[in-house]
């Protein structure tokens, strides 16, 4: 699809913004944007015409940008005048990080000011690839180059091709998720506890939205551990640990705290970038407006971590191509291929049976009946897992809750995006299923102490890893590396991520609906005869 690139400029009288507005939505119908995301992006760029417009005056001049910019469809309106942010809601603001939360899982512009000219932007995907889909073409695509090679060439060729040159691929592919994971743990679980806090700031009720989505991820991440060990008949010691034992438990806490700063970031280890970017984010609000600067230093580092993801998740399906026909060529590798059905069973079936659990559930509570419940999240659901992207589905969740769900749009506004970030039980749940099978294939031993970090890291980094998809890698390689796993497992769980990213997106904004149900019944924020409608 070839998109043309055009530059105007308008007055910001009402008949131009109306112009405006039309020339934008049909520049997103053009590159095949979601219905409910055109809506979105051209109210919100509509609003900021408005502000602006309301501040600088009407006969003030802007300039609008629709086209192709480092081959990214982009929409860019800008004035030149005095700093003013037109994105900032000031009735109802939560700040920066606030911010920070809705660009990691929505389609929202961005403000910048550059040599005197306001500038609002938004950089959309790609209309010709689905990333989702091209992950999966590419393991497809290897599989297929793979056993047509070892039909045409001797195995004992590819054998040495494959012990040529798989290491240093495997070893070039890690090295970049490591480069990559650092500063995107850092800086993502940094905004994210930022994020919440300022939003905890702001009432009891917020707090407990935050505890509740933390309570239940860790709950049931922990079943969904148990269940897996049973399925793959992973025995580990649960008896309390005595003498020596003690000790070591007690090291392995200690551990966690890293012995300088730079250390942890030189090495690469997550649980203490997790645990500064905890201790930093906790002092940053409690210094407040004293910390003004580096809030957004820190929120413009975010932007840049987004941006790095997206690379990562450009160059994932050339290295899950090559990786696979290595793969394939490798001895052994067919029957650990042939095994993967075991997590992806167990993992899709506890999706199933979360799900329905917690749809009877909120139907019983609710009073609502159980085909009305899925009639209700089918729209979003469908999206987001034919996409494999809470992204694309993010404007369709916003309507479900406010016009289908009743809940209150001033909840569903700052709790829709937390969640996306703090309630990701699914997803989490696939990362352990997806280890703990990784761990057996290969042998490596599992003791208490091993499964508890495994569910405290795997918790942690599902929150750290950005929305895109291909980048859950970057969480796999950081638990791989901590639990001792292989990097050749890095390989299965390129297949494992591609699936398991399809189920989570979709079962994960279906679930933190349910549970925003809830909580909006809780607060008197639920509208009960248009959820029961």
């Amino acid at each position: 699809m070839k998109i043309e690139n055009e530059e105007s400029r308008y007055t910001l009288d009402a008949k131009s913004i109306d112009e405006m507005a039309e020339r934008i939505e049909s520049f997103l119908k053009g590159i095949g944007t979601e219905r409910s995301n055109v809506i979105r992006v051209k109210l919100t760029f509509e609003e900021a015409l408005l502000r602006w417009r309301d501040h600088f005056g009407e006969d003030s001049e802007v300039g609008l940008f629709t086209g192709v910019s480092f081959r990214h469809p982009l929409i860019r309106i800008s004035l030149t005048d005095d700093p003013y942010d037109p994105l900032t809601n000031s009735e109802n603001a939560f700040g920066y990080w606030a911010d920070s939360l809705m660009d990691s899982v929505s389609l929202n512009p961005l403000y910048s000011y550059t040599n005197n000219d306001n500038i609002v932007s938004i950089k959309l995907p790609r209309p010709e690839q689905n990333p989702a889909k091209a992950l999966l073409l590419a393991a497809v695509t290897g599989i297929v180059a793979g056993i047509s090679a070892r039909l045409i060439f001797p195995e004992e060729q590819l054998i040495a091709v494959t012990e040529e040159y798989f290491r240093p691929v495997l070893d070039a592919l890690f090295r970049i998720l490591n480069v990559a994971a650092i500063p995107i743990i850092f800086l993502t679980v940094l905004s994210a506890v930022c994020g919440a806090g300022t939003v905890a700031e702001r009432g009891k009720n917020n707090r407990k939205i935050i505890a509740r989505f933390i309570l239940l991820t860790v709950i049931l991440t922990i079943l969904g551990c148990v269940i897996s060990m049973a399925a793959y008949g992973i025995r580990t010691e649960i008896a309390a640990p005595q003498g020596s034992r003690l000790i070591t438990v007690f090291n392995a806490v200690l551990s966690v705290i890293p012995t300088d700063i730079m250390t942890p970031f030189q090495a690469g280890n997550s649980p203490q970038l997790i645990f500064l970017a905890v201790i930093l984010g906790n002092a940053i609000l409690i210094a407040g407006h004293q910390a003004e600067n580096l809030v957004k230093i820190v929120d413009e580092s975010n932007k840049v971590i987004l941006l790095i993801a997206d690379w990562v998740s450009r160059v994932t399906p050339f290295f899950v191509a090559l990786l696979v026909i290595f793969g394939m060529w490798s001895k052994g590798t067919q029957e650990r291929l042939a095994a993967m059905w075991k997590p992806v069973a167990c993992f899709a079936g506890m999706t199933a049976v979360m799900l329905l659990v917690f749809t009877l559930i909120l139907s019983f509570v609710k009073k609502v009946g159980v085909k009305t419940v899925i009639n209700k999240v089918k729209k979003p659901f469908i999206t987001a897992f034919r996409n494999s992207s809470v992204n694309a589905s993010y404007a369709e969740t916003y309507n479900s809750c406010v016009k289908k769900l009743g809940i209150s749009s001033r909840l569903v506004d700052y709790a829709l995006p937390l969640g996306l970030v703090l309630y990701q039980p699914v997803a989490t749940i696939g990362l352990v299923t997806f280890t703990l099978f990784a761990a057996k294939l290969y042998g490596v031993e599992t003791p208490i102490m091993w499964i508890c970090t495994l569910v405290a890291l795997s918790i942690a980094l599902e929150a750290a890893s950005p929305p895109v998809s291909g980048v859950d890698l970057l969480a796999y390689a950081a638990l791989f590396s901590k639990m001792g796993i292989p990097a050749e497992a890095l390989v299965l769980a390129m297949i494992a991520d591609i699936l398991f990213c399809f189920i989570s997106s979709a079962a994960d904004q279906t679930m933190l609906q349910y549970e925003l149900v809830m909580e909006a019944g809780n607060m008197g924020m639920l509208n009960t005869k248009k959820l029961r409608k």
